[in-house]
């Protein structure tokens, strides 16, 4: 019934920009049933620094595929598909970021 962070790039990116995703946070979310609720993050951290966030709308993979067990195609279009709509987030956040 609690949160989990998962970074779906498999670790923390070490120049703020977004890696390529792995499948392994898909078969967490199709077996427990729990959306995806993106969270992008732009990196500004430090003194004197705000950082900067945008949390997307959540995804259910139920939508997109019916199966527990699906296919290495199925989950390579389920993963273009997330990941697709975090970068549109990052995308979001960096317009939002340059106006202030």
């Amino acid at each position: 019934g609690g949160l989990v962070q998962i970074f779906p790039e498999g670790h923390i990116s070490p120049d703020g920009e977004m890696q390529p995703f792995k499948n392994a946070y898909l078969m967490i979310a199709l077996r427990s049933d729990a959306p995806i609720i993106p969270v992008i993050l732009d990196g500004n951290y430090g003194f004197f620094r705000r950082a900067g966030g945008i949390i997307g709308e959540p995804i259910y993979l139920s939508q997109m595929n019916k199966s527990l067990s699906p296919t290495k195609e199925e989950l390579m279009e389920m993963n273009r598909a997330v990941e697709q709509k975090c970068r549109q987030l990052r995308e979001e956040l960096r317009r939002r970021t340059a106006r202030n």
